[in-house]
């Protein structure tokens, strides 16, 4: 076994120089010499820190240490170190903080620490440390913070903690503790925080935090503990943070103690055997600002329940069985800022419910069972900002659902099943900003139905059944920014529909039965930014379609029957993406798309195209990717490509091309990816990647190559990746890529005519 001992000359000490090294680093280290030598080397202002990393000792001893005063920090981490020695660090009488962390410690004798008087931060985590010797601790006299989480340690009952009198934190979670004994911690007076979570605890004794009355944090989530002792925090009267979440809890009332006055935050979450809430179950806890009881089994709340909460400010009831609500229930509460009751089973809200809660911000009621809102439920929560509804069984929205509701901001209603909306319904949320009525059955939107929404700028109806726009259908809503109606039956749209919404910038109908659009409908649309028309009815779009969208920056109309036709994109100057992917476009014809100055994105891809005309990019000079793959292209002209100046994606896969003319790509200097898989491509003459100096991939799998060109390779200096599978190669050689100095991949798989040898070659050589 290697025992490692450091030894230092003495050095003079120098001043720090701030942004200089202040440690000294071993790693790797395999021998002794090779530690001493590290350190001898050290300058005076690197003996701050002393850390060994990644090295094979396996019993720690740094008792001869020389300059030893010198050091105020040890990290020893990621060795194999398994036993550290009585007096390990008898020398460093300097030491503040030792991190011993990710090792292999079984063993740490009783004396391994004597002598580290000052010592005030000292981990211990992710070691294989089972248990400790009683008086390991016994001259640390000015710990203050002590970590031992994820070691395997069993018990601490026998750890004595006497004299650690300024210990304000200890870490023992992520262990396989399973019970703590009475006045195990009654020798820590200052102890702030004691965290105990995710260990294997299933009893606790009456006095097993006796004297712990600094205490102000206790985390004991992720156990077994099944019950509380009585008394059991009747001495935490500093505590302020309680967790008890996941564990198998089915009683809590010895957590309702006079000594846990204090208590700000208590967390009871995830006990899945807690089915009912009594009267006053918390009436002691009057401090209580945070209470979280979602995941349980809760069945039954008793209508006095959270009586004497009354600081309470955010309470968790989401996840649960809860049926109904009980008059009064929130009486008390009414501070209450932020209330959680989604996922139950709730399935109707009264008007009294929520009656006191005038303070509060957030409700959430999602995920229940509710068919009916009592009118004016919410009608005192004149200070709500978000109430979330969704997934619910409401068939109908009345006016008075919404009275008092001043200041909300956000209404969330989606996933109900809401068949029709009353003019005037949200008259009374002149504060409203977002609007979410998607996945409902809603299939007509009258005239005035958004009165009163002067304020929102976000409206979802997405997924509804809605089949009309008449005129009127979004007035007094003119502030909006976003309109989604995609998915839904819409097929016949009135000219002046839009005209009200001047402020649009994102307006989605994919997904209806849209054939045409009435000349002008969207000339009133000037500043929108994004529309989305794919998955419709279109097939010939007329001329002025689209006239007075001047700022629009991304179309989307893939998925229709499109034919293109002159003049349908006039005024489209400031265009970034056009999606025309999946229509009937056989030919682009010249002057269709020159107007495009700035555009980036062409997709053009899944159409009839046999051919491409040589005018047919010109003046897409900023155009940085290019889509015309599953076409019916069966060749280039040349110079077809010549306009694309920024080109950095081109995909032409799956298409008829079996012919590649010389330079056809010679004026892409910017290209990175070109895809030509799929096609029946046969021979690729010299000089048809010519000047394709940015070229990094470059895909002809599933073609009819049966030879490659030495030379046709050869100026693609930057190529990375070669796909060239599924072909009828019979002769590659390496040679033929001498030239492509980054090349790391060439794919030669599915070449049946190639020889093993060579193939094998090739995978030896790019991998």
């Amino acid at each position: 076994m290697d025992t490692l001992t450091v030894e230092l000359n003495q050095n003079r000490p120098r001043r720090k120089s701030i942004g200089k090294k202040i440690s000294v680093h071993c790693q790797n280290i395999k021998s002794l010499e090779d530690i001493n030598e590290k350190v001898h080397g050290a300058r005076p202002t690197e003996k701050n820190i002393l850390i060994i990393d990644e090295s094979n000792v396996e019993e720690l001893s740094l008792d001869n240490l020389d300059e030893s005063n010198l050091f105020k920090k040890l990290i020893i981490t990621c060795n194999r170190i398994n036993v550290i020695p009585n007096g390990a660090f008898h020398c460093l009488n300097s030491l503040e903080e030792m991190q011993i962390n990710g090792n292999r410690i079984e063993v740490i004798k009783e004396d391994a620490l004597a002598g580290l008087e000052n010592l005030k931060d000292l981990w211990l985590s992710k070691n294989e440390i089972k248990s400790l010797p009683r008086d390991l601790l016994k001259s640390l006299s000015l710990l203050e913070r002590f970590g031992l989480d994820k070691s395997g340690l069993q018990n601490i009952q026998d750890l004595n903690f006497k004299g650690l009198n300024r210990l304000i934190s200890l870490y023992l979670s992520n262990n396989k503790i399973e019970k703590i004994f009475a006045n195990v911690f009654i020798e820590l007076p200052e102890l702030e925080i004691l965290n105990l979570d995710r260990n294997g605890i299933t009893t606790m004794e009456m006095d097993s935090f006796k004297g712990l009355h600094n205490l102000k944090e206790l985390y004991l989530q992720t156990n077994f503990i099944k019950s509380l002792p009585k008394g059991i925090f009747d001495e935490l009267v500093s505590l302020e943070k309680l967790t008890l979440n996941d564990n198998p809890l089915d009683d809590i009332k010895n957590i309702n103690v006079i000594g846990l006055g204090r208590l700000r935050y208590l967390n009871l979450s995830n006990n899945k055997q807690l089915i009912q809430l009594v009267n006053y179950s918390f009436v002691n806890l009057h401090e209580i600002i945070q209470l979280h009881l979602e995941h349980n089994s809760i069945r039954q709340v008793d209508s006095n329940a959270f009586t004497g909460l009354k600081h309470l400010s955010v309470l968790s009831l989401s996840y649960n069985d809860i049926i109904s609500l009980p008059l009064g229930v929130f009486e008390d509460n009414i501070a209450l800022e932020s209330l959680d009751l989604s996922n139950n089973k709730l399935e109707y809200i009264n008007n009294s419910t929520f009656k006191v809660l005038n303070n509060l911000k957030f409700l959430d009621l999602q995920g229940n069972n509710i068919q009916n809102l009592e009118d004016c439920c919410f009608e005192n929560l004149n200070n709500l900002k978000n109430l979330y509804l969704c997934n619910n069984n409401l068939t109908k929205l009345k006016q008075e659902y919404f009275v008092g509701l001043i200041d909300l901001q956000n209404l969330f209603l989606r996933s109900n099943k809401i068949e029709t909306l009353d003019s005037g319904v949200f008259q009374n949320l002149k504060g409203l900003s977002n609007l979410l009525l998607s996945k409902n059955l809603l299939e007509n939107l009258e005239p005035g139905t958004f009165d009163g929404l002067i304020s929102l700028t976000c409206l979802e109806l997405q997924c509804n059944k809605i089949s009309v726009l008449h005129e009127g259908s979004f007035r007094g809503i003119s502030h909006l920014t976003d309109l989604d109606l995609s998915d839904n039956n819409i097929g016949v749209i009135s000219k002046s529909v839009f005209k009200e919404l001047p402020e649009l910038l994102t307006l989605k109908l994919s997904n209806n039965k849209i054939r045409r659009f009435p000349p002008e409908t969207f000339s009133d649309m000037r500043k929108l930014l994004s529309l989305y028309l794919s998955y419709n009815c279109f097939g010939k779009i007329e001329e002025s379609c689209f006239k007075g969208l001047y700022e629009l920056r991304h179309l989307h109309l893939n998925n229709n029957n499109i034919e293109l036709n002159e003049g349908i994109f006039s005024g489209l100057n400031k265009l970034f993406t056009l999606n025309l992917s999946c229509n009937n476009i056989q030919m682009i014809n010249s002057g269709i798309l020159d107007k495009f100055i700035r555009l980036d994105t062409l997709n053009l891809s899944n159409n009839k195209l046999k051919q491409l005309d040589n005018n047919s990019f010109d003046n897409l000079n900023k155009l940085t990717s290019l889509h015309l793959e599953y076409n019916n292209l069966e060749s280039l002209s040349l110079g077809v490509f010549n306009p694309l100046k920024s080109l950095t994606m081109l995909f032409l896969n799956n298409n008829n091309l079996n012919y590649l003319k010389p330079e056809i790509f010679s004026d892409l200097n910017n290209l990175e990816w070109l895809h030509l898989e799929n096609n029946k491509i046969r021979f690729i003459e010299n000089g048809t990647f010519k000047q394709l100096n940015s070229l990094r991939v470059i895909n002809l799998n599933n073609n009819e190559l049966e030879q490659l060109d030495m030379t046709v390779f050869s100026g693609l200096e930057r190529l990375y990746e070669l796909c060239l599978d599924d072909n009828d190669i019979s002769e590659v050689s390496l040679d033929s890529f001498k030239n492509c100095k980054e090349l790391k991949f060439v794919r030669l798989n599915g070449n049946k005519k190639l020889m093993s040898d060579v193939l094998l070659k090739f995978h030896e050589h790019y991998s």
